[in-house]
């Protein structure tokens, strides 16, 4: 299997990176998604990084629990579990 990961540093770039890839919906989960010709890619916000190498324990648990409920990651949730915004996970 080939798998592709690719750091954005902005929020366009992550949408508009997923909306241009992605050819199958229900194979999306956690910014995963697969292209045309099969191949998987992860498109990932860098501040995820950030978020997980400098966090608390309880702020990476947090936002963690955000990230494993998104097909494709939206980096104002995650910035919000982050901080500890109880509605991060909210629809």
């Amino acid at each position: 299997m080939l798998g592709i990961l690719v750091l954005t540093h902005e929020r366009f770039g992550l949408l508009a990176l997923g909306d241009v890839l992605a050819v199958s919906p229900e194979a999306e989960q956690c910014g995963w998604l697969k292209d045309g010709f099969g191949v998987s890619w992860q498109v990932v916000p860098s501040a995820l990084g950030e978020y997980m190498g400098r966090g608390t324990d309880e702020q990476r648990q947090r936002v963690t629990e955000a990230f494993l409920q998104m097909k494709k990651f939206d980096l104002a949730a995650l910035e919000r579990a982050f901080e500890g915004d109880l509605t991060a996970t909210a629809p």
